[in-house]
């Protein structure tokens, strides 16, 4: 389950800068428990320019506090640390998602609602008090092509809220092999080797790389299912892989000629239909958390397995 924080809750409504801080040292506190429980909550980069009191942002807000270390924890987080979700964003511009009649496209309750739709568990964390201090929060979604889908999506503003959230949801994956298992539960048109983890060998787990695997994992079975018989996609597998397979942004990429060439031996996995033989597999997800990939074959067919050979420390580094 991962969390993102609703950034429409910023709206202006504080008064002065006390009541904002109060509000701040809640949103902090219910952060820390969530790390503590191991789930991830992703914010905006822009989320420091939000507007908290009328004519004044949270950067602003922030550097007028005497508190240096109260300044430093809200800084590396919202500056620095993260992570942020609109790196690894999952909704685009060309979508239009609304709530209460406002348009949240290039919020975090678009983003949320865009992974709900992707079969990815997704809540949103709202800072109080807020007009948005209710649960569920529905958010519409228009796609360009169709009619519109609404998703509800849990809203938690509170210690008690999180609490709860946290005995009613599914135990965080705590280890790299919980991964394979998700893996095989929840993408069944995938097929991981029995090497597939092998470089995590004596590595720490480290939970927000495993959640963007799974993202990844998620994907890459979707659009295995949209996969014609001639080897072409559907028209939802088209809108995958123009969104995740294509431009400077893209989730998955082949390696390059050069890298081929240099780092032949290391991109060869054994060939899980003939175990004597290797097969180059430079096709890979990527995860920018310390810099991790996910190495499978590649093109995708019909009537032909998809495996996932590789998941571990990027491959490729110079």
């Amino acid at each position: 389950m991962e969390l993102i924080v609703n950034d429409c809750s910023l709206h202006g409504q504080f008064p002065a800068v006390a009541p904002f801080l109060a509000s701040l040292k809640v949103m902090l506190a219910l952060r820390h428990r969530l790390e503590r429980s191991q789930r991830v909550l992703r914010c905006p980069r822009k989320l420091l320019d939000a507007t908290v009191i009328p004519n004044y942002t949270l950067r602003q807000a922030i550097g007028s506090v005497h508190d240096r270390n109260l300044r430093s924890v809200v800084t590396t987080w919202l500056a620095q640390k993260g992570p942020f979700w609109d790196d690894e964003r999952l909704h685009s511009g060309d979508d239009m998602f609304w709530a209460k009649g406002e348009i949240v496209t290039d919020t975090g309750l678009a983003e949320a609602a865009m992974g709900v739709l992707q079969g990815l568990p997704r809540s949103v964390v709202s800072f109080a008090p807020s007009d948005w201090n209710y649960s569920p929060i529905v958010v519409e979604h228009t796609p360009s092509s169709s009619g519109s889908e609404h998703i509800p999506l849990a809203n938690y503003w509170s210690e008690d809220l999180i609490e709860q959230h946290l005995r009613e949801t599914r135990p965080p994956l705590r280890s790299w092999d919980d991964l394979v298992q998700w893996a095989k539960e929840q993408c069944p048109r995938l097929t991981l080797t029995s090497e597939v983890i092998q470089a995590m060998d004596g590595r720490p787990f480290v939970p927000g790389a495993a959640e963007r695997f799974q993202e990844l994992l998620s994907t890459l079975d979707r659009l295995k299912g949209q996969v014609s018989e001639d080897g072409s996609f559907t028209e939802e597998g088209l809108r995958i892989h123009q969104a995740h397979f294509v431009g400077d942004k893209a989730w998955f990429t082949d390696s390059s000629d050069g890298e081929k060439l240099a780092f032949k031996n290391e991109l060869s996995f054994p060939d899980p239909e003939q175990p004597a033989a290797k097969r180059l597999c430079g096709w890979h997800g990527k995860v920018k958390i310390e810099q991790m990939r996910m190495h499978f074959t590649y093109p995708l067919r019909k009537d032909a397995p998809l495996y996932v050979v590789y998941i571990g420390p990027k491959i490729t580094k110079r």
